[in-house]
Parts: structure tokens; sequence; C-alpha cells
């Protein structure tokens, strides 16, 4: 919605007022994802630095339509929250018993350095066996504690596309030029961060990868697009989208395959044996 906002050289209030509400619903479930609204500095950079659209006596509306919602949803969380577990800053997260200890987590240093291998770089577990992916082997010599929950493998093992975020540093001029340098490395800091707290304050596991993914992948779509205008200047363009929609399919084809994986949660085999057969029939 924000990025929609600006049109023809003048910002749509309409979408500041959506997006900003949009975002501020986030806090209720998953406050981590709430410093997504830092976005903003990089998508209203010229706004905010040359035109003065915002934080000015000139930008005052278009300040309040971006503050304002996360005033009234913020502070209504936290009326709530301290209602239930008398603090305003408790999300009731400390709370949780179901699957882990998360009373006394605390944070740990090193826990980092396994939590980073696991989410982005570990290999997939490939057997020449029908589903041929299993979860990965998270054994490990950490000799603290985190909590591990099955794993398919790293974001960029199943997203391999994904990789094209570090086109970012290489292209910095192009990406300059075209002014989208800066949301392109602000995505990717929020990526980085979100990760990080997700590893101190939740552990290891798949799902939480969605958290910070979708940064990943949408710092990786902007170079993606720069190379589509580099292959048709040498008119390459029919071969990049050829290899392009190869190497997506791969991508799609290899995050529909975790949903074969036996040993995870809710597993095919468990649920639905006779398709999950049926499939292997069809293969063989």
């Amino acid at each position: 919605m924000w990025i929609a906002a600006r049109k023809d050289g003048y910002l749509r209030k309409q979408y500041l007022l959506i997006g900003s509400f949009l975002i501020a619903l986030i806090i209720g479930s998953r406050p981590q994802l709430a410093i997504i609204l830092f976005l903003a500095f990089s998508i209203f950079g010229k706004e905010i630095i040359e035109e003065r659209e915002f934080f000015s006596k000139k930008g005052v509306i278009n300040t309040l339509l971006v503050i304002i919602p996360f005033l009234i949803i913020g502070c209504s969380m936290m009326w709530y929250n301290y209602a239930r577990f008398h603090s305003p800053f408790d999300f009731g997260a400390n709370y949780n018993l179901t699957s882990n200890d998360m009373t006394h987590r605390g944070f740990i240093f090193d826990r980092f350095f396994l939590g980073i291998f696991c989410y982005l770089l570990q290999p997939l577990n490939i057997s020449p066996k029908y589903p041929f992916m299993h979860i990965v082997n998270t054994s490990n010599d950490y000799l603290g504690f985190t909590n591990i929950e099955f794993l398919f493998g790293g974001f960029f093992a199943i997203n391999t596309l994904a990789l094209c975020c570090l086109l970012v540093f290489k292209m910095k001029k192009e990406l300059k030029e075209h002014g989208i340098y800066a949301i392109s490395v602000a995505s990717m800091v929020m990526a980085i961060v979100i990760m990080l707290l997700d590893i101190q304050m939740a552990g290891l596991t798949q799902r939480y990868m969605s958290d910070f993914g979708w940064l990943i992948i949408l710092s990786a779509i902007i170079p993606i697009f720069m190379l589509e205008e580099i292959a048709k200047e040498h008119k390459l363009q029919k071969a990049f989208w050829q290899i392009l929609s190869m190497l997506t399919g791969v991508c799609v084809c290899l995050n529909l395959w975790t949903l074969l994986i036996p040993e995870r949660y809710f597993s095919l085999v468990s649920i639905r044996p006779t398709l999950f057969y049926a499939i292997k029939y069809f293969l063989f």
C-alpha cells in the first residue's frame, strides 16, 4: 500500500492510512515484525528529505496518517497486555510452555551461529527413495540450549533464486539510479534483524522462515528486474525469461514437495495416505 501511495508526483493519503493500519495490526500477533515500519524511510526517502512531505508543517497530515494507526492499535494492545499479564510490553510469549520453556530463554549470543546456519544455509536431506526429501539432521555441537523443530532445509537451499539478493551490492550504481537501492538494502537488513529476533525469542522452526523470507525475496526481486533490463538491451530477454521461469519452477516444486516429507507435522502420508501413494504410483 505504501509503495502504491506514490503516484504521479503526489502521495495518495488513503494508501498511506491503509498501509499503516495493516502493518500496525501485526503488533497483535507478531510484534517483532512491526520493525518493518522502518521501511517507510526507504520507500518515502525522497518525500521525507527532498520534498518535505513528512515531518514538516507541509506534511503534517501525511505524518499523522502514518503515525495514528500505530498509536491507536499499539495503545490498545498495551492496554490488553496490561489487563492480562500486568505489563503493557508482555504479549504472553513468556507464558508459552507448550513446545519450549520461553520463561527462561534469555539472550545468548552463541545461539546465533547455529540459528543462522539452520535458517539460511542448511542443505536439503535427499535420498533415492520416495518421497526423496526428508527432514534435515540438526545434530550439532552447541553446548547450550535452543529449541529446534523439524526443518526441511535452509531458506536459500529451498529458495535458491533468493540468492539474487546478493546482487544488490554488485548493482549498487544501477539501483541508485532508479531510486530503489535503499529499499533493497533495507529489506535485507529487516530480514536479518527479524531472523535474529526469532532465533533468540523462539528458536528454530520451519514456519518462522515466513517471518523474514518474504523480505529476502523482495530484495532479490529488485535486482532480477534490473537484470531483465540488461538482458533486453543485449537482446537476450527471451533467454532470460526462460532461465528465470525454470529456476522459479524449481523453487516452487521444492516448496510444494516439502508437503510429502513423511516426518513433518501433519504429513501427507498421515492425513491423506491415498493421495501420498497415488503421487508415488503416478511417478513410477
